[in-house]
């Protein structure tokens, strides 16, 4: 067995080269003998069992040549990263599966509410009411647009860390400002605007534990992924 990276012979069953301390890849190579007939004045390989060189005279002798010849071996070098691969692989199917499972939850929460935040809505101005619906739908398409997206890119380009932490990010993000304004609503002073804020965090309130939650894990997942992505 011959080092891929200087050449010599690799004698015993060795993980790095004894020579230049290359790592032994899966593949490594063997030489065999051969021999070619070469012309001693003008350097010209020729056929045959010639004695001079039909090109300039030369004598013709033969020399020891090398043909590498490839030949394949199993080795834990390519075992590691390929198991590597597989485990990031599963690990961010789970993150992307959890934004999944976020993104149908914001959808159910949002379709069940709207028809008792509407009502809600009546009491206030026409402007009121319809920054109402605004805000009630913007939350829920601008939540599940983070999710999909996610899920697509993953789809499209494979598993990778960043897309699961820049999602996770930006939805915890929301998750943080809809847990503020369960805080916060009722110090607005217009009556309309504090129906509003009223219903559209009662409706979000619910999920922010589950979102939390799912988020975190998606962005453990999402670190794990980059981590093994630069390894």
């Amino acid at each position: 067995m011959y080092c891929n990276k200087c050449g010599k012979e690799i004698t015993g069953n060795v993980s790095f080269c004894t020579h230049c301390g290359e790592k032994i890849n899966a593949v490594q190579h063997e030489t065999k003998k051969d021999y070619v007939s070469v012309c001693t004045k003008c350097g010209r390989a020729v056929e045959g069992n010639m004695k001079y060189c039909t090109h300039c005279g030369g004598e013709i002798e033969k020399r020891e040549t090398n043909t590498v010849t490839e030949k394949n071996y199993v080795s834990t070098s390519t075992v590691a990263p390929v198991l590597n691969n597989a485990a990031k692989n599963f690990v961010g199917l789970i993150g992307v599966a959890l934004m999944g499972i976020l993104a149908l939850v914001y959808l159910v929460t949002a379709i069940k509410g709207f028809e008792g935040n509407l009502d809600a809505f009546d009491w206030t101005s026409d402007s009121f009411k319809t920054f109402g619906i605004i805000l009630h739908w913007g939350i829920c398409v601008i939540s599940v647009a983070e999710c999909v997206n996610c899920v697509v890119r993953v789809m499209t380009s494979g598993v990778k860390g960043k897309h699961l932490i820049q999602t996770s990010i930006s939805m915890l993000v929301t998750t943080i400002l809809i847990w503020i304004g369960t805080m916060i609503w009722n110090d607005f002073g217009s009556d309309d605007l504090s129906i509003i804020m009223y219903r559209i965090v009662g409706t979000y309130e619910q999920l922010i534990s589950t979102s939390f939650v799912l988020l975190v894990i998606a962005l453990i997942c999402g670190v794990l992924c980059a981590k093994a992505e630069q390894d």
